[in-house]
């Protein structure tokens, strides 16, 4: 409206909140909105040194609507960027800003993180995995490093000679115990300067052991040996007895499988966790931790993250393999942000 020759206008609410992520020359900042009422477009501003002044200060981009999620490309890496948003409101081609920096400024500091002579198996926004053993040279500011070693495979379910006699005869069995996860170590590594490494990957383990997973950066060694594991649930055990004189037989639940455990979260996710235990005559197994097999009534289910303990196979009559327990991997993980 106007009132004495001066227009006002209802201004976009502020953002409720900012937040970032940064990558290698690169930040994605996600924005949530308490108020999408009068909101024509997002301003983004960013500098290095200070945040923007205004709408029209330092480097930008404009995005149309209420994005939640925006990409900044271009950026150097190593150094501090400060980013302010300006949400604002078109009216007849004429844009007018929320200028209060409340909920609008935020800092990042993206890191390139360089691997040269092993392919790394994912790369996420602010995470890499390297899966293999081999030589290779990395570098890329300050870094956290979780290595975890090989998950084991999960227990075979089993049975007992039965008894057979005139009165009938008798099995006792049960499902096998989960997989171990792999122990998991982590640490902060400078890798500002170029560092010379030699990565050791625990392959996936037998039922009931581990295999460690090393990391000889320049002079430094690292390893998982020593380290705590994840044990894997308990399988189940049940007893029956088939009686000729009544023409039966009965079951007898000793006692359930138990869950696996949860490893260590990481941000490619869960590192280290162990089976569930297995189970018995068609029921009373367990799940294993996040990313580590299920125990079955049959054949165990396989660990599906690095590390992870497979899940224990089932048995009675008949006596199933547990799952496949998976690899060890190292996972370099770089600063996200600074947020102010």
């Amino acid at each position: 409206g106007s009132s004495g020759g001066v227009t006002t206008v209802d201004l976009p609410t502020c953002p409720e909140a900012i937040s970032v992520q940064a990558g290698n020359k690169c930040a994605v900042l996600s924005l949530t909105y308490s108020n999408t009422e009068n909101v024509s477009g997002v301003e983004v501003r960013y500098k290095t040194g200070d945040y923007p002044e205004n709408p029209f200060d330092g480097n930008g981009l404009t995005v149309s609507g209420t994005e939640t999620s925006i990409s900044i490309s271009g950026l150097a890496n190593s150094i501090t960027h400060y980013i302010r948003v300006f949400l604002y409101r078109e009216i007849d081609g004429v844009k007018y800003y929320q200028t209060d920096p409340t909920n609008a400024k935020i800092s990042v500091f993206p890191t390139a993180v360089v691997v040269t002579g092993i392919t790394p198996a994912i790369v996420g926004e602010n995470y890499m995995v390297i899966d293999q053993s081999g030589s290779f040279t990395l570098v890329g500011g300050d870094l956290t490093v979780y290595m975890v070693g090989g998950g084991a495979n999960g227990g075979s379910g089993y049975t007992t000679s039965d008894t057979d006699t005139d009165e009938g005869w008798e099995v006792d069995g049960g499902g096998g115990i989960g997989g171990r996860g792999g122990s998991v170590k982590s640490f902060e590594l400078n890798a500002l300067e170029e560092l010379s490494c030699v990565s050791s990957i625990g392959a996936a383990a037998d039922y009931g052991g581990t295999n460690e997973t090393t990391l000889q950066a320049d002079s430094t060694k690292y390893t998982t040996k020593g380290e705590p594991y994840k044990l894997g649930g308990q399988g189940s055990r049940s007893y029956c007895e088939y009686t000729r004189k009544y023409g039966h037989y009965n079951h007898y639940s000793c006692h359930e499988g138990s869950t696996g455990q949860n490893g260590v979260l990481t941000p490619y996710g869960y590192i280290g966790s162990s089976g569930g235990g297995g189970g018995s005559l068609n029921h009373n197994s367990a799940n294993g931790g996040t990313g580590a097999g299920n125990g079955s009534s049959y054949k165990g289910n396989p660990a599906t993250n690095y590390g992870c303990g497979g899940g224990g196979g089932g048995g009675d009559y008949d006596p199933y393999d547990g799952g496949a327990g998976k690899q060890g991997c190292i996972i370099l993980v770089w600063r996200e942000s600074e947020g102010t």
